[in-house]
């Protein structure tokens, strides 16, 4: 039979929120039986001390199977002391790039969930999207612009030019295009700021924080 003891719960660093890990010590015979047993004591080690690190997300234990046995005559007495030495530091580490690993998998098979969708993309796919939008706001400010001043200037009765017809907007035609322009404009304001937080983190995780916005 296996004792595990919880010993405390440390945070995962990460570039985004931070997981949660238990930190847990696991103490069980070597062997399950009788003859094990006395083989064990003989040799002068019938027990096995082994460390585990088990994170919890949204409520969910996620066991990674990060484990390594121990040889401590001795604990620390704070877990910020137990999770700085060795082989802790060490399983830590592990697990925070098990979970990486884990989640790019997840990402690349395309994963869907009612309305949302996982997709995988590199820092410089979302640098390029990131681009693609800032140039899609400067679109969407002229065409506010454009409309405002039409909706400003005195309605023209320019003829039309043969085999075409002019329909030019009234000023409420032009402010009603420049509500709609001011719709767009502020979903893409909004995916802009959502891939620039992405990228920002993405830096933080790399110590890379020189790109431009």
């Amino acid at each position: 039979m296996e004792d595990i003891t919880h010993l405390g719960v440390v945070p995962l660093p990460s570039a985004t929120n931070r997981v949660p890990l238990s930190v847990n010590l696991h103490i069980g015979p070597r062997q399950t039986t009788a003859t094990g047993l006395a083989y064990a004591a003989a040799l002068g080690r019938p027990e096995y001390m082994a460390i585990s690190i088990v994170g919890e997300i949204h409520g969910h234990p996620v066991d990674l199977g990060v484990r390594a046995e121990v040889d401590l005559e001795s604990l620390p007495t704070t877990i910020e002391e137990l999770a700085a030495i060795e082989p802790v530091a060490s399983l830590i580490a592990d697990f925070g790039q098990r979970l990486a690993d884990l989640t790019w998998h997840l990402t690349v098979r395309g994963l869907a969930f009612d309305d949302r969708i996982v997709a995988g993309f590199t820092v410089d796919d979302v640098e390029f999207l990131r681009h693609c939008l800032t140039n899609l706001e400067r679109r969407w400010w002229e065409a506010i612009d454009t409309a405002t001043a039409g909706a400003e200037q005195p309605q023209r009765d320019t003829p039309a030019s043969p085999g075409f017809v002019n329909i030019e907007p009234t000023p409420d035609g032009y402010r009603g295009i420049a509500r709609l322009a001011g719709a767009e404009l502020t979903r893409v304001m909004d995916y802009g700021k959502r891939l620039q937080r992405l990228l920002d983190l993405a830096r933080q995780a790399t110590g890379d924080d020189d790109g431009e916005p």
